[in-house]
């Protein structure tokens, strides 16, 4: 994150947040005290006439997501949540306008509008939109991320739960994003009882990215799970003038040709070097110039030179892998790959 700014203008709070790829998150909130409603009311009084239907809150929301958001026409779920209320505040509809993707695919963008039930004002926003830069169709199946969720937990006798979602994360400052099972899993970990999980696990590689403990437990046990995922990719070494080095983010093999993370392009790796842009464009800057190219598109440019290259770059478990052809052209560097050694050769010139 680069900027964060705060507005307070009488009781609202606006929240500006900027980011260092082309992406973007904005929130405000109504910071609540007594003038709220500016009326003598009771909170009986207010309970009761905290009217508004869910329908009538639904297009007031709607009304201001289309008014706000920069692309209305990607969000297209609606969830609508009551909220109990606090003091002398009546409940409030929560309206979340989800991006869905085909087969049920929560997209990483998404509005959420708060709207009071007395007299239907928006008390509360927040939207974000971030472009989609991943695969939707996860290399797992459910059955193999309850059982990665399962064996990195530690679980004994673990027994599945349910899939709540597939969602694409956001993308981070490097351009990282991933296709995500929200999941819950069962089972005994030593020192603890029966516990169920709230798991999010990468739908690519089996990782787990985060759990919660939830209380309470399954109702009715079903059949123990096992781990059957596999890597579709193999890692490969490389040598950078006769030195193995090693590298955060590994060279592929990927069907029988060697790829590396775009991020190894920059010059110096600096983080504000690579940005992406919402027509899936990644431009990194390098020691020759602005290099601009997209997946699955082999044609790309160099300080503004087109370039055609044989093979197109891969977007891998959520990251964007380039093939050698074009490190070897962005770096001007010899760069070789020895399927029999499984090893990269890179050689800088002099």
């Amino acid at each position: 994150m680069e900027a964060l700014h705060c507005l307070r203008c009488n009781n609202w709070e606006f929240f500006i947040c900027a980011f260092n790829i082309n992406h973007w998150s904005w929130t405000w909130y109504y910071f609540l005290d007594v003038s709220f409603y500016d009326e003598p009311f009771s909170e009986e009084m207010l309970r009761q006439r905290a009217t508004l239907s869910e329908q009538e809150a639904v297009a007031i929301a709607r009304s201001y997501m289309q008014t706000h958001y920069p692309l209305p026409e990607l969000l297209n779920h609606i969830e609508v949540r009551s909220g109990g209320g606090i003091g002398r505040i009546p409940a409030e509809y929560t309206v979340y306008f989800w991006q869905r993707l085909p087969k049920g695919v929560y997209g990483p963008s998404w509005c959420r509008v708060d709207v009071d039930r007395v007299y239907g004002r928006v008390t509360g926003a927040g939207c974000v939109y971030y472009p989609l830069l991943v695969s939707t169709i996860p290399i797992l199946t459910p059955e193999q991320a309850f059982a990665a969720a399962a064996q990195q937990l530690g679980l004994v006798n673990a027994e599945a739960g349910v899939v709540d979602r597939l969602f694409v994360m956001y993308p981070d400052p490097f351009g990282w994003q991933t296709l995500v099972y929200r999941l819950t899993v069962y089972g005994d970990r030593p020192g603890h009882v029966w516990l169920g999980y709230g798991c999010a696990v990468d739908a690519f590689t089996g990782t787990l990215l985060g759990w919660d403990i939830l209380h309470g437990s399954t109702q009715q046990k079903g059949k123990p799970i096992r781990n059957t995922a596999a890597s579709r990719e193999r890692p490969v070494k490389v040598d950078w003038d006769g030195r193995p080095v090693h590298l955060n983010r590994p060279a592929l093999d990927i069907g029988g040709d060697a790829y590396f993370w775009v991020g190894y392009l920059m010059a110096g790796g600096e983080r504000s070097g690579l940005r992406w842009y919402k027509n899936g464009e990644c431009i990194v800057v390098t020691g020759r110039g602005e290099v601009r190219l997209q997946a699955r598109q082999s044609r790309y440019s160099i300080a503004g030179r087109q370039m055609q290259a044989s093979k197109a770059p891969q977007l891998i478990r959520g990251r964007l892998y380039v093939p050698i052809e074009m490190m070897r052209q962005v770096l001007g560097a010899d760069i070789r790959y020895d399927r029999a050694k499984q090893c990269v050769f890179v050689r800088t010139r002099e």
